[in-house]
């Protein structure tokens, strides 16, 4: 089999990766393949016709809106993050691109998000300059369940001249070799180039496993899951296709357009419409009037349109929800959001396990034990957690009746985001003494 050869499980879910990535990238991407996901009526023949049909269609990226709403309560938080010593020094630069360690797990919390798996590579550069490179669901093309093989696909940029730069596909090879070391190829498609094989070492020692962690939805296993989002996706397509629907329908009953009975066409060829222009017609028996459409096909479309966005909202997208009428309870809002943040909890323990093992696997690699003190979390705190002026009273009726300490009082009021991230209890009582 050739190196390029797919996984059974990445074949049954690429299809369904591209078009959550379409949807997610927004509405050039899906329009400008809306073949893809915006059928040409029928009888609508002429390739102009459905090219405007296809630009009226409203989009409304309800998946990418929650996508951003989700993760973003997530990130709100700084992640917990201890690191020995010499994984400090790089931290700022994990990815040898520039990323640091916050940003980078942004970037595979991105890709947890819109596909559900993204996976780490340790590496080291010929120098030996050690860093994290973060590898997409589609670049991670195949794989044994017991990790003795691995292939990843890439981009290489090969410079045709001093003004251009071409893309050429690679693929890295990881394998647990006869002698049970770790032994990487690098095969290239640019004709004339040489394969690179090269066993990874440590110390002089050759590794014994592949330095690659995968990320799941909710697990770090190599085996590949059903894209969080996707149910929301495909009713976002749903979304669209009834929105073009919807956009044209109005198109055509917001635009009457003028005919004219018993006239020369040449006359009715000057006719100019506007406020500043008359017209006149030589033939007396000649009619000319407005035709318009009375709509009653808008309001199914409109009502359909509407229905499918509150199905979306009772899938997880708050941010399209109506405004609601009356008030509800923390109480009720926690309740709401129970199933969701099950969902989000699952994701982020996955995540910080697939985070911390690549750390260690780093931090061992570069010099240090597996032992080290190592530490990478992310906010699970989902739910803001509001203190109105009558909660702060009583609890500092409480502090001052000797029913609560101080701490308990600084962790309540840090939790409700009154004290400034980082600030510990002991730091807050000397700039209440010190007035500063």
């Amino acid at each position: 089999m050739p190196i390029n050869s797919e996984h059974k499980q990445y074949k049954s879910r690429k299809k369904q990766w591209g078009v959550c990535r379409d949807f997610f990238e927004g509405e050039d991407r899906v329009k400008n393949q809306a073949k893809e996901y915006i059928p040409r009526p029928t009888g609508m023949s002429k390739d102009t016709d459905y090219a405007a049909y296809v630009a009226r269609a409203f989009f409304f990226n309800g998946a990418e809106l929650t996508k951003e709403g989700l993760s973003g309560v997530i990130v709100r938080k700084a992640p917990t993050i201890d690191l020995p010593e010499r994984v400090q020094e790089i931290q700022h630069d994990i990815d040898y691109e520039g990323n640091g360690l916050r940003s980078f797990s942004k970037q595979c919390l991105d890709d947890q998000f819109a596909v559900g798996r993204f996976g780490i590579l340790v590496d080291k550069d010929p120098s030996g300059r050690f860093f994290l490179r973060k590898y997409p669901a589609e670049d991670i093309i195949n794989w044994k369940n017991d990790m003795s093989l691995l292939v990843l696909r890439e981009i290489e940029e090969v410079e045709e001249d001093r003004y251009t730069i071409k893309e050429v596909t690679r693929y890295r090879e990881l394998r647990i070799n006869e002698d049970g070391v770790v032994e990487v190829t690098v095969h290239s498609t640019t004709v004339g180039v040489s394969e690179d094989t090269a066993v990874l070492t440590r110390a002089g020692r050759p590794l014994t496993q592949i330095p690659f962690f995968f990320c799941n939805v909710t697990h770090s296993k190599p085996s590949i899951e059903k894209p969080p989002m996707l149910d929301l996706v495909k009713k976002n397509v749903e979304l669209l296709r009834v929105g073009a629907d919807y956009a044209n329908s109005l198109y055509f009953t917001g635009n009457p357009f003028l005919y004219v009975i018993g006239a020369d066409q040449k006359e009715v060829d000057k006719i100019v419409l506007g406020s500043s222009k008359a017209v006149g017609i030589a033939a007396t028996d000649a009619r000319i009037g407005f035709c318009e459409s009375h709509g009653h096909g808008v309001n199914p479309n409109k009502q359909r349109y509407e229905d499918i966005r509150l199905e979306m909202a009772l899938m997880g997208t708050r941010l399209l929800e109506p405004s609601r009428a009356g008030v509800e309870t923390a109480q009720a809002v926690l309740l709401k959001r129970t199933g969701e943040v099950s969902v989000l909890t699952k994701m982020i323990v996955a995540h910080n396990a697939t985070m911390t093992a690549a750390l260690h696997f780093l931090n061992w690699w570069m010099g240090g034990s597996l032992e080290d003190t190592l530490d990478f979390t992310l906010n699970m705190d989902f739910v803001d957690i509001v203190l109105d002026a009558n909660t702060i009273v009583a609890l500092n009726k409480l502090v001052a009746s000797g029913l609560m300490s101080f701490d308990t009082l600084f962790y309540n009021l840090a939790r409700g985001e009154l004290i400034p991230e980082g600030r510990t209890a002991e730091a807050e009582k000397q700039a209440i003494l010190y007035g500063t």
